[in-house]
């Protein structure tokens, strides 16, 4: 017994002494452009950048833009099939990396969709060749008397190259950090997954779930999007409730909140009910676009919202993480101050917003351990395991010693906090700083910053914690 005593004593004598050091920070609104949240312009409508700019040009140009447009970090962009596969079993990827490109010259991310149809364009929307060997178009005008080309979807050319164009799509993109995510498209008008009102023109529910199980094999890394919930019964739509696909609703804030009657099932929140899909956001993207009826009013006046459907409400029953809106980048003119001002505040509830409340570091053998209390104070996760890094800063901001690590941010759900633990094998010395950040994976993308005082907006965008 008495050598046991000794050896615990020993024990104690050669344990170092662990220091430990609590931090508790303020909180203020994160920023409306953190990557992968808030209200997506078309791309399209962005001011164009020349890619043979100088640097000089090109800080003139980001200076100009970020003064002049709403604040963003994900543009989107259509693609017809026609465009990509002007040849069989070849996609030309030029027209995709023009349009990364704009949007990444900007610091944003671009989210696409491939389309076959699209209402009031002159020709069909398919490529070519298809059409050379015997592809049949239907073409017919609506209500409005727009022209549409209609593909005949059963015709086995034509399902061969969407197949492939899928695969290939999904070789050279999936987990490229430059793509947010895509929304599913192909089928039906502008890739919406409807056909309305010639609804026999639109594939059956064997074809659509081929299509899916294409999108599935192709993309495993990068979220990919659907426009309509379905559960086992539809009678529509092949199911996708148990799917790994996030959904988009584009008619936002005009058919979003169940209303309750039988013939509005088709509005989001009836349609994801009815599909059992309700937890679908809690680890599938939610995204949409606000409905073209309230652009430009939604943010000017309360009374342009439609009674049941209004913003907030939307935003906090959906837990949308994106929402297209023209409406505040040109379609309907320059926005006024006023606009700005209020979608400010509105586009700030859409997604995740992560707050570090509390920070313990610890020293032990040289090692500084800092266990992080992250708290998302918005209203859904943040989808992409991104890893945060840890960092010893000297007084002029430059790296000392820093480690990255996947710390599972996905599972921060909105309410909750989690405590996430970093550990670097050095410590800040005198008047070095302890920092973190969560870098973006893109060159030149916006960095995830966190809702804190001490969180820098610009530059390496560090926030620091000592």
């Amino acid at each position: 017994m008495k050598n046991l005593y000794l050896a615990f004593a020993l024990l104690l004598t050669l344990t170092p002494c662990l220091v430990a050091q609590e931090f508790t920070f303020q909180h203020r609104d994160s920023p409306l452009d953190n990557p992968v949240r808030g209200l997506v312009p078309y791309a399209a409508s962005m001011p164009w950048f020349d890619s043979g700019s100088s640097d000089q040009e090109k800080e003139v140009y980001l200076k100009k833009f970020r003064a002049e447009v709403f604040p963003h970090s994900v543009e989107f962009h259509y693609f017809s099939m026609r465009e990509l596969m002007p040849e069989r079993r070849r996609v030309d990827f030029s027209p995709i990396e023009s349009w990364l490109e704009q949007a990444n010259c900007r610091g944003c991310q671009l989210t696409f969709r491939v389309y076959l149809e699209f209402p009031t364009h002159k020709k069909p929307d398919v490529p070519q060749f298809l059409i050379d060997n015997g592809l049949k178009i239907t073409k017919w005008k609506n209500d409005d008397n727009e022209v549409n080309h209609a593909p005949d979807y059963s015709n086995p050319k034509l399902r061969e190259a969407i197949d492939f164009l899928i695969s290939e799509l999904g070789k050279k993109y999936d987990g490229d950090p430059r793509v947010a995510c895509l929304t599913i498209g192909i089928l039906g008008h502008w890739g919406e997954w409807h056909s309305y009102p010639r609804s026999e023109l639109f594939p059956d529910k064997k074809y659509q779930a081929h299509v899916m199980d294409q999108f599935s094999s192709a993309f495993r890394n990068t979220p990919v999007l659907m426009r309509y919930p379905a559960g086992k019964n539809n009678n529509t739509y092949a199911p996708n409730f148990d799917s790994q696909f996030g959904y988009h609703d584009d008619s936002f804030a005009w058919a979003t909140i169940d209303s309750g009657k039988e013939e509005e099932d088709w509005f989001y929140m009836a349609a994801l009910k009815n599909a059992g899909a309700s937890d679908a956001w809690e680890t599938r993207m939610i995204g949409g676009e606000i409905r073209p009826e309230v652009w430009g009013c939604i943010f000017d006046d309360e009374s342009c919202e439609i009674a049941g459907q209004e913003f907030d409400r939307c935003v906090k029953q959906t837990h949308a993480t994106w929402l297209m809106d023209s409406g505040m980048f040109g379609e309907k003119g320059k926005p006024s101050a006023e606009r700005i001002r209020n979608a400010t505040k509105k586009a700030g509830l859409l997604g995740y917003e992560f707050f570090v409340s509390k920070a313990v570091v610890s020293s032990d053998s040289g090692n500084t351990t800092v266990e992080l209390s992250i708290e998302n104070r918005g209203v859904a996760p943040f989808y992409l395991d991104w890893p945060i890094e840890i960092a010893v800063l000297d007084v002029e901001g430059n790296i000392q010693k820093s480690v990255k690590k996947k710390c599972g941010l996905p599972t921060i759900m909105p309410g909750l906090t989690e405590v996430k633990r970093l550990t670097l094998d050095t410590g800040p010395g005198e008047g070095d700083s302890l920092a973190i950040r969560i870098p973006n994976p893109m060159k030149g993308g916006r960095p995830l910053r966190f809702a804190n005082e001490t969180q820098q907006l610009d530059g390496e965008a560090w926030m620091m914690l000592k």
